[in-house]
């Protein structure tokens, strides 16, 4: 019968809420009863070091592009001088492309295209329809 089931599962879980209850006072208590002089009671915790990166070796950025499609476009991607994607990119598509120096995105309906770069929002590549060529870099977006 379900509901005795139920009922069963109810109880159970009453069960375990008050062993759990009770193994909390105890290890309250116990943790109460020891006494600081003891030292080999307490164990010594290390203190954390930050390790910082060498000046030698500086941070790695990277050019971070998200590009979501909202309808069917050819799409060619290029990262560092490297094509890294080159083909149809299908409605409701999700990719994302890092790159150390930039970014290229070549598209034949920039407006289905949204970019997202910088964590800003996302934008439309371009319009509906158009041709577009962005290149997007660490320091600026240049249209060409």
């Amino acid at each position: 019968d379900p509901t005795e089931k139920y009922l069963e599962l109810v109880e159970a879980l009453k069960v375990s809420t008050k062993e759990i209850s009770d193994l909390e006072r105890i290890v309250a208590n116990e943790i109460r009863d020891i006494e600081p002089e003891d030292e080999g009671a307490i164990e010594q915790i290390p203190t954390p070091v930050t390790v910082s990166p060498s000046e030698s070796q500086p941070l790695k950025k990277t050019v971070t592009i998200k590009v979501e499609s909202k309808g069917e476009s050819t799409l060619k991607v290029t990262a560092d001088g490297k094509t890294i994607f080159n083909g149809t990119i299908k409605k409701e598509t999700q990719k994302t492309w890092e790159a150390d120096k930039n970014i290229t995105l070549e598209a034949s309906n920039a407006g289905v295209i949204l970019v997202t770069f910088k964590n800003q929002n996302p934008e439309p590549l371009g319009k509906l329809g158009e041709n577009k060529k962005i290149t997007y870099s660490l320091t600026n977006i240049s249209h060409e």
